[in-house]
This record gives C-alpha cells, sequence and structure tokens, in this order.
C-alpha cells in the first residue's frame, strides 16, 4: 500500500491527471479533471461494460449509467395563424397546413432560440401560408405546396439559411 501511495502521490502531483499505462504499446491513456470545480467530484462508474452505442451518462449526483443516445423531434402542424414557443421552434419541424385558412407563423423572441435551426414546410397552399417574422429582412410567404425554408437565429435576429420555391 505505501508503494501505491507513493507512486500515485508522485504521478498526481506531477501529472494533475489519472494514468494508465497500456503496455502492450507502451502507451498511456490518461484522465484529468477539471481544474475549476467548486467541489470534490466523486463519479461510480457502472458494473458492466454496456451495449454498442451508448455513452455513460450522470444522474446528477456523481452515478453514471450506460445510455442510448434517442434523438426524437415532435413534428408540429399548424392550421391557421399562430406564434410558435421556444419550444416548438427548437424541435424543429413545422408543417403548415393552409387547407382550411390562411396559415401566418410568427416566431419565438430570437433570444430564447440562439442557434437552433427550424425547418417550415407547406404542405397545402390552398390558403396563404407565410412567415410574418423577420427573416433576413423580409417576410416569406409560401407560393406552393412543399415549399421549404430552413432558418437560424443568432439571438438577435433570424436568418435564412435555405429557401426553397417548388
Amino acid at each position: 500500500m505505501g508503494l501505491f501511495s507513493s507512486l500515485f502521490g508522485t504521478m498526481a502531483s506531477t501529472y494533475k491527471c489519472i494514468q494508465i499505462d497500456l503496455k502492450s504499446n507502451n502507451k498511456l491513456t490518461s484522465l484529468k479533471g477539471n481544474s475549476s470545480a467548486a467541489a470534490n467530484i466523486a463519479y461510480s462508474l457502472p458494473a458492466n461494460d454496456g451495449s454498442d452505442g451508448q455513452v455513460l451518462k450522470t444522474n446528477g449526483s456523481g452515478g453514471l449509467n450506460w445510455a442510448s443516445l434517442a434523438v426524437t423531434y415532435n413534428i408540429a402542424t399548424k392550421t391557421g395563424d399562430a406564434t410558435l414557443s421556444a419550444t416548438e421552434f427548437k424541435n424543429g419541424f413545422i408543417k403548415l397546413d393552409g387547407t382550411s385558412a390562411v396559415v401566418g407563423i410568427t416566431f419565438p423572441s430570437a433570444a430564447d432560440v440562439t442557434g437552433y435551426i427550424c425547418i417550415l414546410k407547406c404542405i397545402n397552399s390552398t390558403n396563404v401560408c407565410s412567415i410574418a417574422s423577420n427573416v433576413d429582412g423580409t417576410t416569406y410567404t409560401f407560393s406552393g405546396e412543399n415549399d421549404v425554408i430552413i432558418v437560424i437565429s443568432d439571438g438577435t435576429n433570424f436568418w435564412r439559411v435555405a429557401w426553397k420555391s417548388f
């Protein structure tokens, strides 16, 4: 125990990390903590090695478990004038259905969706579908079914990433 403590103490003070010696190729693997941590942090590793594609996920209390990353998008359909919530914008895909009414979309505050991209697609243009919010200094009116606009917020403004009119 004394030898381990003395080696670990020397290693920790010299490298400020945990190093694992991989004897097969004479290389080291290191695990280093964040120097600005406000308190001591102890993580508990899971008992098994997880499944292909899983990642370590914290429970917020130092416990680590294997978890699969699930990317899901909630697709909202708007059939009339509407102001999108920040959550709807962040979910990323809005269908505009002008079958029975004019559809005018107003975006949430640009500051509430900084860095997020939203795709808006007109699925029926019997009535006018448009974006009432200012995008690139203008408003957009969808002229046909399947017209698509992709918009991003920089925190102050909305910018068009792409626009396709069919």
